[in-house]
Parts: structure tokens; C-alpha cells; sequence
């Protein structure tokens, strides 16, 4: 006799196994869908091990006939040495909605268990492609203003970019390691304002004070605005010390702090400042909505860059539908923040580890997917699985930054 439970297993294990929903879900996080996962170097005990070539062999020169031929180099080698993070996820279904649906027949829990489903993969992959333009700290924004304790309370905060609703948050003092509060639940957010309503503030906090996904503090994924980074805290990246090595930093084309508007000629010079010794230009250029638009109106301003139609006559279009820099795609990513450009060596470059699957496991004490945790009136499935994100060549990426917001 089929149960409820085999129903649960069988719904979820079509779901997330093989090509399911989560497959199709990366294809609306445009920066995620870049980069397939791989199990190349992961070493036992969750570890990624790989040797970097710090510089060519050097054995080279120009001679005359009878001149000794030169003083034979060798290659030189350092090695990157980083642990996973572990990512998870969980679906809980209270006893009475188990109890509606299964009264109602198979195809109403099905659909309840589907719909659960994939809203928590959606947001998986969703905060993951947010992860992924982070820096692996896990602060997704500052509060912008002091705020008093409360209910329903309005919190002005610098960017509300990597918030979403029903998060739940956690409150840090800024470069504190002790929180002030967790777990209080985000209701609302305005990107226009710059503010989110969170549920409950048990104490007053400070301008300033930092905001993470609960329990997330130091345990996301590395992201753009680490890997792309010589600064801000990160002296030491995949285990390999930038001020040691040289070769290892990215490139970095700020301005001291001073907003500058994009330009053809700051474009180029990111192009350049990554081809390195073997001149290969990047592959893929990343930015948010606003500097997009921006680059879009560089390229209004020749006639070659619009449609004509067969008199000669040209459409200004209002927007755009796909932008290219030197023949490689420019990818318009809302998470990217907008002050700023990626230019990207990707193809055998940048990697997104993954040990396991997105998919739900099995609960040691129960052999299935569902468990009813003990004195609790509802079921719940767990999912885990391990991911980092890094690359093998960092001096071939660069961050063109302090790019104008405005207008």
C-alpha cells in the first residue's frame, strides 16, 4: 500500500534529482548560470587542493651562433588549499496541511508538496546567485540611521539589494563577532527608499550595525567582490597571501573613491589590464542594471551601432535586448552592485566547486525524506550539500570600480 510518505519521497526525489526544478531555476540567476559545477581537485575531508603556476619557465633568450645558449628556468608553483562551505535547505509541512491534502486525495498533497518545493529551491539559487556578487563574509547590507526597539519597525539601510522577503536576519555591531539579535524576520522591503520593515527589534541599534541571513556570518560562498579584490579585509584568498605573491591579485581600476562615468576608453583599459602574457581577452563582462544602460548609450552614439532599414532611416530603440563588448557577451545581473564592471576570464579559469547535489536527504532515524520532529506538530525535509567558488587565474580578472551611479 502506497503511504503518504512515499508519496513525499517520490515528489521530492523528481524534483531535485537528475535535470529537475533546480536545474531549470539556475537559468533566472544570470550570474550562477555561468559557471557548471565540477568535482575537479576535491580532496578527501571536503578540501579543494591544486597547484597554481606562478610564473612560465624561463629558459629563453636570443643568441648569436657561438654564444652559450641561455641558463636553463623552471616553472614555479605555489598551491591553493580551501575547504567547501556547506549550503542547505529545508521544507517543513504543519500536521494540519498534511491532514487537508491527504483527506482531498494524492494530487493535492502532491501539489502542496511541489509548490513547498520549489519556493525553498527558488530561493536557494536565488541567494546563491547573491552569494555569488559577495564577498563570502555574508553581510548583505548596513543599517543607513539609528533605530529604536519595536514591532513592524521601518529600518533605512544602504542597499537593499541582498534582502528578500521573509528572510530572516541577523544583526551584528559593525565588525563585531557578537550578535545583537537573530533571527528577526525581514516583512518587507523598498528598494526605492532604501528600507526594509523587519517584524521585531528587541533593543535599539546603532547606524552602521551589519546585517546577515540568519546563521550565515563567515559561512557563505566566496563571490566577485571577494575573488575580484585586493582590498578590503581579504589579504590572503584560497590560502595563498597576495602580499607573498604578487601574481596572485586581480586587477583592480578604482578611483580613489571619486565617482567617474563610464567611458569606451575605461572599458578598454579593463580589457587590458586582464589579457596577461598569453593576451587573451575576457570572456565574459558582468554588471548590474545601471551601468549596463550606461554602456548601452555609448553605443547609441554611432550610426553603426543602430538598425536602418533599407532607405537608410534609423531606429532609436528605447531600450536594448543584448550587449557585447568586443564580440563577448555583457550579462545585466540585478544583484551585481552598480558602481561597478567584472571583466571575466571564465572558460577553464573560474570554477564552482560542488561535492553532492541541491537534492533532500534522508533522515538517519526514520529511512525517508519526511521526519516529524519530536513533540512538534509538523514534518520537515532537510537538504545539504557542499560548494565553494574561486578560480585558478585571479590576475586575469578585473573589477573596474567607482563607476557613477547617477543619471
Amino acid at each position: 500500500m502506497t503511504t503518504t510518505q512515499d508519496i513525499a519521497d517520490a515528489v521530492l526525489k523528481t524534483l531535485y534529482e537528475g535535470e529537475g526544478a533546480h536545474e531549470q531555476m539556475r537559468d533566472f540567476n544570470p550570474t550562477l548560470k555561468l559557471f557548471e559545477p565540477t568535482s575537479d581537485n576535491i580532496e578527501g575531508g571536503r578540501t579543494i587542493n591544486f597547484p597554481l603556476q606562478k610564473q612560465f619557465q624561463q629558459g629563453l633568450g636570443a643568441r648569436s651562433e657561438t654564444q652559450d645558449l641561455p641558463t636553463p628556468g623552471k616553472s614555479n608553483y605555489i598551491s591553493a588549499n580551501f575547504p567547501l562551505k556547506k549550503l542547505t535547505f529545508s521544507v517543513q509541512i504543519t500536521t494540519s496541511a498534511w491532514k487537508k491534502t491527504k483527506a482531498k486525495g494524492a494530487a493535492a498533497f502532491v501539489d502542496l508538496l511541489s509548490e513547498q518545493g520549489e519556493d525553498v529551491m527558488g530561493g536557494h539559487y536565488r541567494d546563491m546567485n547573491m552569494q555569488l556578487h559577495n564577498d563570502g563574509t555574508g553581510l548583505r547590507t548596513t543599517l543607513n540611521g539609528a533605530v529604536a526597539a519595536g514591532v513592524q519597525v521601518t529600518v533605512t539601510v544602504v542597499d537593499t539589494r541582498w534582502m528578500m522577503e521573509g528572510m530572516l536576519i541577523d544583526f551584528y555591531p559593525a565588525g563585531g563577532q557578537n550578535p545583537i539579535q537573530m533571527g528577526a524576520t525581514v516583512v518587507s522591503v523598498d528598494p526605492v527608499n532604501l528600507q526594509i520593515i523587519v517584524d521585531e527589534i528587541d533593543a535599539p541599534l546603532a547606524s552602521g550595525v551589519e546585517i546577515y541571513r540568519n546563521g550565515n556570518k563567515g559561512n557563505e560562498i566566496m563571490g566577485l567582490k571577494g575573488f575580484v579584490n585586493n582590498l578590503g579585509g581579504i589579504p590572503s584568498l584560497q590560502g595563498i597571501d597576495v602580499t607573498a605573491q604578487p601574481v596572485w591579485r586581480s586587477n583592480l581600476l578604482t578611483n580613489g573613491g571619486t565617482a567617474r562615468d563610464i567611458s569606451r576608453n575605461l572599458v578598454d583599459q579593463a580589457i587590458r589590464a586582464g589579457m596577461g602574457v598569453d593576451q587573451r581577452k575576457p570572456d565574459i563582462m558582468v554588471c548590474g542594471l545601471v551601468q549596463a544602460r550606461k554602456y548601452a548609450q555609448l553605443m547609441t552614439i554611432k550610426d553603426e551601432y543602430q538598425k536602418q532599414d533599407k532607405g537608410g532611416r534609423i531606429t532609436l530603440d528605447a531600450g536594448y535586448e543584448y550587449l557585447k563588448v568586443f564580440n563577448n557577451p555583457l550579462i545585466e545581473d540585478p544583484d551585481c552592485p552598480d558602481d561597478r564592471m567584472y571583466f571575466l576570464r571564465t572558460k577553464g579559469v573560474l570554477k564552482m566547486w560542488q561535492l553532492g547535489k541541491p537534492e533532500f536527504i534522508y533522515s538517519p532515524d526514520a529511512k525517508h525524506m519526511w521526519y516529524r520532529l519530536e513533540g512538534k506538530p509538523f514534518f520537515r525535509a532537510d537538504g545539504e550539500y557542499f560548494v565553494e567558488f574561486g578560480g585558478y587565474r585571479r590576475n586575469n580578472q578585473t573589477m573596474l570600480g567607482d563607476l557613477q551611479t547617477a543619471g
